[in-house]
């Protein structure tokens, strides 16, 4: 059996190598950087240190193997196809950007590197990330960013318990029965969000990324007004749904809410898989 997922774990790798390469031709990589990138990729240890080991050319700061890992996914492999919305995001004017399920702020940061005049608005259940959310982003040039620690969904107000792994471990299991840590964190709904911070201006979000591990409806529900506002919605498929059911069911929930004239939902990812759709 170990031999099997050894065998299975050097497939995957290989099969990666090449968008990887071309990832960091893509992103203008210099031999030497792209040579340490690739090193730190087999040495990397798993605790962030407070010192980068690896700046990328966008400044990205790389503190540890979830940092790299996040990275090479989503600027190097572009698991979020990015080519698809990347052109429209870079000549939109201040886009306001709905990260929800921020993790560590990478997605924010692969915005930032489109359009330094994002407005990334995160939402994070782990509190020991809001500080490295904010850190990433500020080091990116934003400063003009909101960092939202809460259980996004349809309550807004109360008080939850959540329990997960290390905070910055690579893989990390977030849930209420499982874990090794615990927090109480208070619960968001988006369009309630959205009045505290914004009384009764209407919301005028560009785009909307949602990756809550199988709580998106709730997410979409909780928030309808404000993620319809969105031009782009784009939603990862946790590994327990059906990519189609869950693009038929945000269809249902949203079409009368929209108010964009052309808007898109992009369904990405099955993590089995480990391939875009």
């Amino acid at each position: 059996m170990m031999a099997d997922h050894i065998i299975s774990a050097l497939r995957h790798e290989l099969s990666c190598l090449p968008r990887l390469i071309a990832g960091l031709h893509r992103r203008r990589f210099r031999l030497y950087l792209a040579l340490r990138f690739l090193w730190l990729r087999v040495a990397i240890p798993e605790r962030p240190r407070s010192r980068p080991y690896l700046i990328t050319p966008e400044s990205v700061h790389i503190y540890g193997r979830r940092d790299l890992v996040m990275y090479m996914s989503l600027f190097l492999i572009d698991e979020y196809d990015s080519d698809v919305w990347q052109a429209q995001l870079a000549e939109a004017y201040n886009p306001l950007i709905l990260d929800v399920g921020a993790n560590l702020g990478m997605f924010s940061a692969l915005c930032l590197s489109f359009n330094p005049s994002c407005r990334p608005r995160c939402f994070e259940l782990i509190p020991e990330a809001e500080a490295v959310i904010l850190k990433r982003l500020q080091t990116a040039g934003c400063h003009d960013e909101i960092v939202t620690i809460g259980a996004v969904g349809q309550e807004h107000g109360c008080v939850t318990e959540i329990r997960y792994d290390a905070p910055f471990a690579s893989t990390n299991r977030v849930g209420q029965t499982q874990g090794t840590h615990s927090a109480n964190i208070p619960c968001v709904a988006i369009d309630q969000w959205w009045k505290e911070h914004y009384g009764e201006i209407e919301p005028n979000i560009f785009l909307a990324k949602i990756d809550v591990e199988g709580a998106e409806i709730d997410v979409i529900r909780g928030g309808t007004k404000v993620v319809t506002s969105a031009q782009i919605i784009l939603i990862e498929c946790h590994e327990s749904r059906n990519a189609l059911d869950l693009l038929t069911e945000t269809h249902e929930i949203i079409r009368d809410e929209i108010y964009a004239e052309n808007y898109w939902i992009c369904i990405l990812r099955k993590r089995k898989a480990g391939v875009s759709t």
